[in-house]
């Protein structure tokens, strides 16, 4: 989905829009799903969390004129009532802090860092599969065999000045591609408030 999708889509749904919600829903249901199943380890409950944050999108959604991405606030939503939910849980189990290993534990931080990482891994991975064919061939023997720049041309039989163009135009296409998404990764990444 798009900026201009999520800012159209923001708009529909501060007005009320049931469809703009199906539109959401739809879309971003099966993400939020998998992000609090990473959590919470319970196929059910990582239903009910994604099924709130989505409500609770429509909720507020007279207050969403300021909102920037939905990814991001959804994202996040998911996440605090994972950990919500993992904190209600364990605070009514008794449970010593001699019998729990520190060692055992990886921060919703990291785990979050770790979600995102592989996330944008896979964005990567579609953005590269649609480069023109010429382009995608040229890009992948430099990026996953290494080849240089006149193994290349010599493999394909091209110069080494079409295969210069065609890398910049790799990396040009998939800078625009990827912005949006780098945007967010980052500012999860480095801890900050969209």
């Amino acid at each position: 989905m798009t900026r201009h999708d999520d800012h159209q889509l923001i708009e529909w749904l501060a007005q009320g829009s049931e469809q703009a919600f199906k539109t959401v829903f739809d879309h971003y249901y099966t993400l939020l799903c998998a992000i609090a199943f990473h959590y919470v380890d319970d196929r059910a409950e990582s239903s009910v969390i994604a099924e709130d944050a989505l409500l609770s999108l429509w909720e507020k959604r007279g207050e969403l004129h300021d909102l920037r991405s939905l990814k991001a606030y959804l994202l996040v939503t998911t996440r605090n009532r994972s950990i919500d939910f993992l904190r209600s849980t364990h605070a009514v189990r008794h449970v010593s802090l001699d019998d729990v290993n520190p060692n055992s534990f990886v921060s919703d931080d990291t785990l979050f860092k770790q979600y995102m990482a592989g996330e944008l891994e896979l964005h990567i991975r579609h953005a590269i599969e649609r480069l023109p064919y010429e382009t995608r061939r040229v890009f992948l023997l430099s990026r996953e065999e290494n080849l240089s720049y006149p193994e290349i041309a010599e493999r394909l039989g091209i110069s080494v000045n079409t295969v210069k163009y065609h890398i910049k135009q790799a990396l040009s296409l998939l800078r625009e591609a990827l912005r949006d998404y780098l945007v967010l990764w980052l500012a999860f990444w480095f801890g900050l408030r969209l």
